[in-house]
């Protein structure tokens, strides 16, 4: 069973997916990867691993966010911002990650809600033009 946890892993790190527009892939996927791993450590589950095996194969797309492309970002409040390169300039967002239950209730120990805010004005008001036209 595909969990929405290995959906979103797999829509941002799949070569395929989100990773060739990330301006700080290698930033992004260690964080991905670094909160899949304690997953994977805290639930011993199978399926949890083997998708951490795959997604830690994938190959980084050529310049699509190595060491240079970090080393000018400014400086965050924020432990890693999702810097995503699109048509109408860099979108770059925060993230904010919510898990509900406990260890103990086996049903509610690993539902989570992740919400992205801008991190900037320019991000914000291309969020807000999007929206716009969306609902047009």
């Amino acid at each position: 069973m595909t969990t929405p946890n290995a959906m979103l892993q797999l829509l941002v790190l799949h070569p395929d997916g989100l990773s060739a527009r990330l301006a700080n892939l290698a930033q992004v996927r260690g964080l991905f990867l670094e909160r899949l791993g304690r997953q994977v450590g805290a639930s011993g589950d199978a399926e949890l691993a083997a998708l951490y095996e795959e997604v830690s194969a994938y190959p980084q797309p050529a310049g699509a966010g190595g060491a240079e492309t970090e080393a000018g970002a400014p400086p965050s409040p924020f432990e890693v911002p999702i810097r995503i390169r699109t048509p109408v300039g860099e979108l770059s967002m925060f993230s904010t990650m919510a898990t509900f239950g406990a260890p103990a209730d086996v049903m509610l120990s690993e539902p989570a809600i992740e919400l992205f805010y801008p991190l900037d004005d320019f991000t914000a008001a291309a969020l807000r033009e999007a929206a716009a036209v969306a609902k047009a």
